[in-house]
């Protein structure tokens, strides 16, 4: 994740929990962005990749949809 990522998040954020939480996203958007690029040169995606976001999304449920 970029360090503005995770300065806006701990300044934003000062609470401990809401701060990982919202860098848990952040890393989210990093991992769906490699899975769209990779999908997008006509390779595949590793296992790594897909299974990190689903562990993202259990860990948040609805709340990211």
């Amino acid at each position: 994740v970029p360090v503005s990522a995770h300065k806006a998040a701990t300044d934003e954020q000062p609470e401990h929990k809401k701060a990982m939480q919202t860098l848990l996203l952040a890393y989210r958007q990093q991992l769906i962005g490699a899975k769209d690029f990779i999908l997008a040169k006509g390779d595949t995606v590793p296992k790594d990749i897909d299974d990190a976001i689903s562990n993202i999304n259990r860990a948040f449920g609805h709340f990211i949809y």
